[in-house]
């Protein structure tokens, strides 16, 4: 069985609805409604708990074999994310002739081979770019801290923290090309906010003014104030935005996520967090994620009730008989390799 940890299926729920309806709505007539950008309030949860999961579960492997396999991670990654981002690029090539959603031929090779976070698709795969900076950061982790040891790869992350603003800023005074939400250099401290707070979480509960804020029922009022900051700095602003506005969305989320982690029977958010419609609506994220963006430009009027019944059942397709049938052949399959294993060492 997946290892499940407490609120983190709650906050996937969150974090796919917040960008299924940034894209419901984004282009409707509620006034303002961009300046709070939910949408990438969603997607930068979804890294903050990528970081943190992935890293987790990489410390937990160590600490039970004593080292971390590259190996084996890839193949893991590979059954989880692959068969169901397949199908979907499948079903798009398919769809493509018809005219119904906004689709290139171009937009297939940046989607497919996960570097669409520099060459953006329109529409339909438009929201391929996060999934480029998952897999980026797939690439990436398990090897620093394989190669460099876990104290220097975190330091390679609170590097981040630093890097990532600075080419935002860049960005903004249109010395560096890429969008300021899109490229992985430009994205990636979201994704070490989730690492550090993985490998120095104990740590931080000990220190006084972090386990108080974590603690408090206030907590909240940090992320609703730099939310109501971006905002206000969005269009005039925008470096502010992207230096200080996004870094401490970054860090509430994680003293969010904490809190959450920590108190999901005590508090009225984490129960609710745990509850078995959301923490369900949470398992099926990813595949909600791949079909909420197509089913949201889909060329032609669609009542909005059909968009999201439509993107539901298409998730739920995924998950059931694509995701969950994969990962049950890679379970097959690792205790094959292990019974194999252990024949040919008593031979």
């Amino acid at each position: 069985m997946e290892q499940r940890i407490s609120s983190l299926d709650g906050a996937r729920a969150i974090a796919v609805t917040l960008v299924f309806v940034w894209h419901l709505l984004v282009k409707s007539d509620i006034p303002l409604i961009w300046r709070v950008d939910y949408g990438n309030l969603g997607v930068r949860i979804f890294f903050v708990i990528s970081g943190f999961l992935i890293t987790f579960l990489l410390l937990a492997e160590r600490e039970r074999t004593g080292t971390i396999s590259i190996r084996d991670f890839y193949v893991r990654r590979i059954f989880r994310i692959l068969p169901a981002y397949v199908v979907f690029l499948l079903v798009m090539l398919a769809v493509l002739p018809t005219g119904w959603l906004v689709l290139h031929k171009v937009d297939f090779l940046p989607s497919a081979a996960f570097f669409s976070d520099y060459e953006t698709p329109t529409d339909a795969l438009g929201h391929t770019w996060s999934l480029s900076v998952e897999e980026q950061f797939y690439l990436l982790w398990p090897g620093a801290i394989v190669l460099l040891g876990l104290r220097r790869a975190v330091y390679a992350c609170i590097a981040l923290l630093l890097i990532a603003p600075t080419f935002r800023m860049l960005v903004d005074l249109s010395l560096w090309p890429e969008p300021p939400m899109r490229g992985f250099e430009c994205v990636a401290d979201a994704l070490a906010c989730g690492c550090i707070l993985a490998v120095a979480r104990e740590r931080l509960w000990n220190n006084p003014l972090y386990r108080r804020l974590v603690s408090s029922p206030y907590l909240v009022l940090i992320p609703l104030a730099t939310l109501l900051f971006m905002a206000v700095t969005i269009v005039r602003a925008r470096i502010l935005y992207h230096t200080i506005g996004m870094p401490i969305l970054n860090f509430s989320i994680v003293m969010m996520l904490d809190r959450y982690m920590r108190f999901p029977d005590t508090t009225r958010t984490g129960r609710w967090l745990n509850w078995a419609p959301i923490a369900w609506l949470g398992t099926i994220s990813f595949s909600l994620y791949l079909w909420q963006e197509p089913m949201s430009c889909v060329t032609g009027h669609l009542p909005l009730t059909v968009k999201v019944l439509g993107a539901l059942a298409l998730a739920v397709a995924s998950r059931y008989f694509v995701e969950l049938p994969f990962l049950a052949l890679r379970r097959r399959l690792s205790v094959r390799a292990s019974v194999l294993a252990s024949d040919a060492s008593a031979a």
